[in-house]
């Protein structure tokens, strides 16, 4: 009687404590129940060769987990993360559909650093790298850097083959030089603009295919990045996007924790800049944009054919959208000197 007793009790202990456990995982990814980062939800797992430098792909036991790093995230105890390392991530809901990172640790050993000692060396990641041993290729040949703990890659947090990268470095108690600081010289950013006062980065990108009128989204030499478009974004300089197009993107970071867009130039193909002379009849046409469509030409299909329509400086897009492959068009057209339809004004739907 004692062992069926025992076993009752255990049955309903073990039910109680799956319960549990089912609670606390549906409240940290549904976000019913939102969990602090201090709440020390820890998952562990080894970094994915995926991860980039602002999102984490993380393999556990589990499955592939996707791990958002914002300005939050505590990188003390792990400052750059290589594919294969196993770390540990205290994890909570960021209120956007992603979990975010509130502190990735890494256990390493170490050394005393003499900082009066320090060297700057520019070279390519090579064979090698681990999350503690940095191997860098350089004009003066092969060289074994010690990553610790002290260790700032917060300007270049992702390890990969041959990116270009520029190490601040400290002499150890070990014998082997240290990296201080490391940044990237493959950021994406091709230089800073001043907006209403405001210096902004600008990054280079090659558009990818699931970018929409709300989201662009963009491949740079650093990795994939989402921005935000608005209604403030300027895109006067690039009202179509599309699939392979190279893009000027100025960004600022939003207080929805997007990275915005604020100016949106176009780097692909020649501009047109001959001011034609317009006149004539304003007609408005309606048709969806084709894959042919540039920047600075819509290819409109019609119930009629397909139009080939002008875009200029004086193209007006109604509700600050850009225009994106097979979107329903509204168009106000006139006769330019050219020969060609202008867009005067345009509008999705």
């Amino acid at each position: 009687m004692k062992n069926v007793a025992f076993k009752k009790n255990l049955k309903t202990y073990t039910a109680l404590m799956l319960l549990a456990c089912a609670v606390a995982v549906f409240a940290v990814f549904t976000g019913l129940s939102p969990v602090k980062a201090n709440a020390g939800t820890l998952v562990a797992g080894t970094v994915n060769a995926k991860s980039t430098e602002t999102l984490l792909y993380l393999d556990t036991t589990g499955g592939q987990m996707q791990i958002k790093f914002d300005d939050k995230t505590d990188f003390t105890k792990c400052p750059v993360l290589v594919s294969g390392s196993a770390v540990t991530v205290d994890v909570y809901n960021g209120g956007d559909g992603y979990l975010h990172a509130a502190s990735v640790s890494l256990s390493k050993s170490i050394a005393t650093v003499d900082r009066n000692k320090t060297t700057t060396v520019t070279g390519k990641i090579a064979d090698g790298t681990t999350d503690s041993v940095l191997k860098l290729s350089t004009t003066g040949g092969m060289m074994t850097l010690k990553i610790d703990d002290t260790s700032d890659f917060s300007k270049c947090r992702i390890l990969k083959k041959d990116k270009e990268i520029t190490v601040f470095l400290g002499y150890g108690s070990d014998a082997y030089w240290h990296v201080l600081t490391a940044s990237s010289a493959e950021t994406g950013v091709q230089t800073v603009t001043t907006i209403n006062g405001v210096n902004m980065p600008v990054v280079t990108g090659t558009v990818t295919g699931d970018s929409n009128a709300e989201y662009l989204n963009i491949n740079t030499t650093a990795g994939a990045m989402i921005l935000k478009l608005d209604s403030q974004t300027d895109i006067s300089e690039c009202g179509y996007t599309y699939k392979g197009q190279t893009v000027y993107a100025t960004i600022y970071l939003g207080t929805d924790s997007y990275l915005h867009v604020a100016k949106l130039v176009n780097g692909s193909g020649t501009k047109d800049n001959t001011a034609y002379t317009l006149g004539g009849q304003v007609l408005t046409v309606q048709g969806k944009a084709t894959s042919d469509t540039t920047p600075y030409m819509i290819q409109l299909s019609t119930p009629q054919g397909i139009m080939k329509i002008k875009m200029d400086g004086s193209t007006k897009m109604t509700n600050n959208k850009v225009i994106t492959e097979n979107v329903y068009l509204t168009i106000d057209v006139q006769g330019g000197s050219d020969g060609y339809l202008h867009a005067l004004k345009v509008t999705r739907g």
